[in-house]
């Protein structure tokens, strides 16, 4: 059985707990619902720009953080 990635299982978290329907999150985000519904059961992952673009639409924004500090 597939698992969702840990990013989009957090973001559907927050979807749901916003109150946000599956298919009113696909309308905001221009894809279709069974789009999304892949992406949250695991069956497929978004592109970047998808993942970017979900998390903006809930209030976040996706950033990229080197463990360990600069070099």
């Amino acid at each position: 059985m597939p698992v969702p990635h840990p990013l989009i299982a957090e973001l559907a978290r927050a979807r749901r707990d916003a109150g946000m329907s599956l298919k009113e999150m696909a309308y905001r985000l221009g894809y279709a619902p069974g789009s999304l519904s892949k992406w949250e059961a695991g069956d497929t992952t978004p592109n970047v720009d998808a993942a970017t673009d979900y998390a903006a639409a809930l209030g976040y924004r996706l950033t990229l953080t080197r463990e360990g500090g600069a070099r």
